[in-house]
Protein backbone atom coordinates (compact mmCIF):
# COMPACT_ATOMS: atom_id res chain seq x y z
CA UNK A 1 0.00 0.00 0.00
CA UNK A 2 1.43 3.75 -0.95
CA UNK A 3 0.72 6.31 1.20
CA UNK A 4 0.02 9.29 -1.10
CA UNK A 5 -0.20 12.40 0.08
CA UNK A 6 -1.10 15.11 -2.40
CA UNK A 7 -2.20 18.56 -3.42
CA UNK A 8 -4.58 19.99 -5.88
CA UNK A 9 -4.32 23.39 -7.56
CA UNK A 10 -6.57 24.51 -10.45
CA UNK A 11 -7.00 27.26 -12.93
CA UNK A 12 -8.62 28.13 -16.15
CA UNK A 13 -5.69 26.71 -17.67
CA UNK A 14 -4.82 23.43 -15.54
CA UNK A 15 -5.65 20.87 -13.37
CA UNK A 16 -3.08 19.41 -11.70
CA UNK A 17 -2.53 16.81 -8.57
CA UNK A 18 0.39 16.24 -7.64
CA UNK A 19 1.23 12.97 -5.04
CA UNK A 20 3.68 12.37 -2.90
CA UNK A 21 4.24 8.28 -2.83
CA UNK A 22 5.63 6.65 0.62
CA UNK A 23 7.35 3.41 -0.60
CA UNK A 24 9.10 2.76 2.55
CA UNK A 25 5.99 1.56 4.62
CA UNK A 26 2.23 -0.36 4.27
CA UNK A 27 -0.20 -1.14 6.71
CA UNK A 28 -0.50 -4.56 7.54
CA UNK A 29 -3.88 -5.78 9.29
CA UNK A 30 -3.84 -2.35 10.68
CA UNK A 31 0.43 -2.12 11.63
CA UNK A 32 2.42 0.36 9.96
CA UNK A 33 4.97 -1.95 8.75
CA UNK A 34 8.54 -0.81 6.63
CA UNK A 35 9.14 -2.31 3.54
CA UNK A 36 12.34 -4.69 3.39
CA UNK A 37 14.61 -2.48 0.12
CA UNK A 38 11.93 -0.75 -1.04
CA UNK A 39 12.30 1.44 -4.25
CA UNK A 40 12.88 5.44 -3.86
CA UNK A 41 9.67 7.52 -3.01
CA UNK A 42 7.99 9.29 -6.15
CA UNK A 43 6.08 11.89 -7.27
CA UNK A 44 3.27 11.59 -9.28
CA UNK A 45 1.84 14.96 -11.45
CA UNK A 46 -1.22 14.11 -12.97
CA UNK A 47 -3.20 16.48 -15.17
CA UNK A 48 -7.07 16.19 -14.12
CA UNK A 49 -7.93 17.94 -16.75
CA UNK A 50 -7.60 15.44 -19.46
CA UNK A 51 -10.18 13.01 -19.85
CA UNK A 52 -9.44 10.57 -18.50
CA UNK A 53 -6.87 11.97 -16.23
CA UNK A 54 -3.31 11.53 -17.10
CA UNK A 55 -0.40 10.64 -15.70
CA UNK A 56 2.27 13.39 -16.88
CA UNK A 57 5.14 12.47 -14.93
CA UNK A 58 6.75 10.58 -12.12
CA UNK A 59 10.00 11.30 -10.70
CA UNK A 60 11.94 10.18 -7.29
CA UNK A 61 11.72 12.42 -4.34
CA UNK A 62 11.82 11.43 -0.39
CA UNK A 63 7.96 11.69 1.67
CA UNK A 64 7.26 10.66 4.92
CA UNK A 65 4.46 8.17 6.04
CA UNK A 66 4.49 10.30 9.76
CA UNK A 67 2.93 13.54 8.25
CA UNK A 68 -0.81 15.18 7.03
CA UNK A 69 -2.03 15.20 3.79
CA UNK A 70 -0.82 18.80 3.16
CA UNK A 71 3.21 17.35 2.91
CA UNK A 72 2.96 18.54 -0.76
CA UNK A 73 2.07 22.44 -2.05
CA UNK A 74 1.58 23.71 -5.26
CA UNK A 75 2.07 27.75 -5.60
CA UNK A 76 -0.80 29.24 -6.61
CA UNK A 77 0.75 29.67 -10.51
CA UNK A 78 1.63 26.22 -10.69
CA UNK A 79 5.29 26.78 -11.58
CA UNK A 80 6.48 24.65 -8.34
CA UNK A 81 5.39 22.03 -5.93
CA UNK A 82 6.97 21.43 -2.16
CA UNK A 83 7.21 18.11 -1.63
CA UNK A 84 8.12 17.68 2.40
CA UNK A 85 9.59 14.50 3.87
CA UNK A 86 9.32 13.97 7.62
CA UNK A 87 11.08 10.53 7.65
CA UNK A 88 13.84 8.28 5.83
CA UNK A 89 15.47 4.42 6.67
CA UNK A 90 17.83 4.68 9.49
CA UNK A 91 21.28 3.84 8.05
CA UNK A 92 21.91 2.37 10.72
CA UNK A 93 19.05 -0.04 11.02
CA UNK A 94 17.23 -0.29 7.72
CA UNK A 95 14.24 -2.10 9.48
CA UNK A 96 13.19 1.56 11.34
CA UNK A 97 12.76 4.80 10.01
CA UNK A 98 13.87 8.52 11.82
CA UNK A 99 12.85 11.59 11.19
CA UNK A 100 13.88 13.73 8.14
CA UNK A 101 14.04 17.76 7.22
CA UNK A 102 14.07 17.48 3.32
CA UNK A 103 11.88 19.47 1.20
CA UNK A 104 12.00 19.14 -2.58
CA UNK A 105 11.40 21.78 -4.85
CA UNK A 106 9.70 20.67 -8.35
CA UNK A 107 9.70 22.39 -11.16
CA UNK A 108 6.46 22.02 -12.70
CA UNK A 109 6.82 23.78 -15.95
CA UNK A 110 10.34 22.08 -17.10
CA UNK A 111 10.30 19.91 -19.70
CA UNK A 112 10.71 17.67 -18.37
CA UNK A 113 9.02 18.47 -14.83
CA UNK A 114 11.98 17.74 -12.81
CA UNK A 115 13.28 18.51 -8.98
CA UNK A 116 15.38 21.32 -9.26
CA UNK A 117 16.47 21.61 -5.25
CA UNK A 118 16.16 20.34 -2.12
CA UNK A 119 16.49 22.27 1.18
CA UNK A 120 15.99 21.66 4.38
CA UNK A 121 13.34 22.10 7.25
CA UNK A 122 13.34 21.29 11.07
CA UNK A 123 12.74 17.70 12.31
CA UNK A 124 10.29 15.65 11.28
CA UNK A 125 8.94 18.25 8.23
CA UNK A 126 5.38 17.99 7.83
CA UNK A 127 2.68 19.92 7.00
CA UNK A 128 3.50 23.01 4.34
CA UNK A 129 1.78 25.51 3.06
CA UNK A 130 2.46 28.33 0.25
CA UNK A 131 1.11 32.00 0.90
CA UNK A 132 -1.59 33.33 -1.65
CA UNK A 133 0.73 35.14 -3.89
CA UNK A 134 3.38 32.56 -4.01
CA UNK A 135 6.57 34.19 -2.03
CA UNK A 136 6.48 32.47 0.84
CA UNK A 137 6.36 28.62 2.34
CA UNK A 138 5.97 27.73 6.02
CA UNK A 139 6.83 23.99 6.74
CA UNK A 140 5.60 22.81 10.20
CA UNK A 141 8.40 20.36 12.07
CA UNK A 142 6.90 18.31 14.64
CA UNK A 143 9.78 17.34 16.60
CA UNK A 144 11.24 20.46 16.51
CA UNK A 145 8.72 22.60 17.76
CA UNK A 146 9.02 24.98 15.01
CA UNK A 147 7.79 26.42 11.70
CA UNK A 148 10.42 27.17 9.24
CA UNK A 149 10.06 30.01 7.03
CA UNK A 150 10.98 29.89 3.41
CA UNK A 151 10.95 32.73 0.71
CA UNK A 152 9.80 32.15 -3.06
CA UNK A 153 11.26 34.19 -5.63
CA UNK A 154 11.52 33.35 -9.69
CA UNK A 155 11.73 29.62 -8.25
CA UNK A 156 14.13 30.22 -5.71
CA UNK A 157 13.16 28.64 -2.41
CA UNK A 158 15.44 30.07 0.73
CA UNK A 159 15.46 29.53 3.79
CA UNK A 160 14.66 32.50 6.04
CA UNK A 161 14.49 31.11 9.69
CA UNK A 162 12.22 29.11 12.27
CA UNK A 163 9.44 30.52 14.38
CA UNK A 164 9.42 28.88 17.51
CA UNK A 165 6.42 27.52 18.37
CA UNK A 166 6.42 25.25 21.30
CA UNK A 167 8.61 22.60 22.52
CA UNK A 168 6.52 19.31 22.33
CA UNK A 169 3.39 20.05 21.09
CA UNK A 170 4.37 18.55 18.08
CA UNK A 171 2.64 21.61 15.06
CA UNK A 172 1.54 19.67 12.70
CA UNK A 173 0.36 22.03 9.25
CA UNK A 174 0.83 25.85 8.51
CA UNK A 175 -2.16 27.70 6.88
CA UNK A 176 -2.48 30.78 5.03
CA UNK A 177 -5.16 33.70 6.07
CA UNK A 178 -6.37 35.01 2.35
CA UNK A 179 -4.76 37.88 2.74
CA UNK A 180 -1.20 36.30 4.02
CA UNK A 181 -1.53 38.37 6.90
CA UNK A 182 -1.49 35.46 9.55
CA UNK A 183 -0.95 32.13 9.29
CA UNK A 184 -2.46 29.19 11.49
CA UNK A 185 -0.51 26.20 12.51
CA UNK A 186 -2.24 23.15 13.94
CA UNK A 187 -0.49 21.37 17.52
CA UNK A 188 -1.24 17.80 17.64
CA UNK A 189 -0.09 16.86 20.93
CA UNK A 190 -1.92 19.78 22.96
CA UNK A 191 -5.04 19.77 21.19
CA UNK A 192 -4.51 24.08 20.01
CA UNK A 193 -3.95 25.65 17.15
CA UNK A 194 -1.69 28.83 17.20
CA UNK A 195 -1.64 31.65 15.43
CA UNK A 196 1.68 33.31 13.58
CA UNK A 197 1.58 37.02 12.20
CA UNK A 198 3.56 37.79 9.22
CA UNK A 199 4.98 41.22 8.00
CA UNK A 200 7.06 40.89 5.21
CA UNK A 201 8.92 37.69 5.12
CA UNK A 202 8.72 38.05 9.09
CA UNK A 203 6.46 35.50 10.72
CA UNK A 204 6.51 35.46 13.87
CA UNK A 205 4.87 33.52 17.20
CA UNK A 206 1.44 35.90 18.32
CA UNK A 207 1.31 33.73 21.43
CA UNK A 208 -2.66 33.34 20.92
CA UNK A 209 -3.69 29.55 21.40
CA UNK A 210 -7.32 28.03 20.50
CA UNK A 211 -8.17 24.99 21.97
CA UNK A 212 -9.55 22.53 19.31
CA UNK A 213 -10.39 19.37 20.46
CA UNK A 214 -8.55 16.35 20.49
CA UNK A 215 -5.37 16.25 17.89
CA UNK A 216 -5.76 19.03 15.74
CA UNK A 217 -3.87 17.67 12.19
CA UNK A 218 -5.12 19.24 9.13
CA UNK A 219 -6.39 22.84 8.87
CA UNK A 220 -8.16 25.12 6.26
CA UNK A 221 -9.28 28.73 6.21
CA UNK A 222 -12.79 29.32 4.20
CA UNK A 223 -12.23 31.79 1.07
CA UNK A 224 -13.47 34.71 3.55
CA UNK A 225 -11.00 34.29 5.77
CA UNK A 226 -13.83 34.43 8.40
CA UNK A 227 -13.47 30.82 10.14
CA UNK A 228 -10.99 28.31 9.94
CA UNK A 229 -11.82 24.24 10.19
CA UNK A 230 -9.94 21.67 11.99
CA UNK A 231 -9.41 18.07 11.81
CA UNK A 232 -8.82 16.02 14.56
CA UNK A 233 -8.21 12.09 14.61
CA UNK A 234 -8.45 11.36 17.91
Amino acid sequence: MLLMLFAIMQNSFAQLLVSSNDNKAELIDGVNTLVRNPPPDTVSIVDLGANPPRLIAELNAPGGWSAPPQSVAVAPDESIALIVSSTRLDPNDPTKTIFNDVVSVVDLESIPIQVIDTVRAGERASGVSINPTGTMALVANRAAGTVTVFSIIDKVVTRVGDVQVCDTCQPSLPVFTPDGSRALVTRNADHSVSMLEIEGEEVTYSGLDISSNLGPYSIDITPDGQYAIAANYR
